[in-house]
């Protein structure tokens, strides 16, 4: 469960980090 959260975060800031950079 934890890592399952972990993973979540990790994903969203990717997708979140890509937005921003206009990717």
């Amino acid at each position: 469960m934890f890592a399952g959260v972990i993973k979540d975060y990790l994903t969203g800031a990717l997708l979140v980090g890509g937005k921003s950079f206009g990717k």
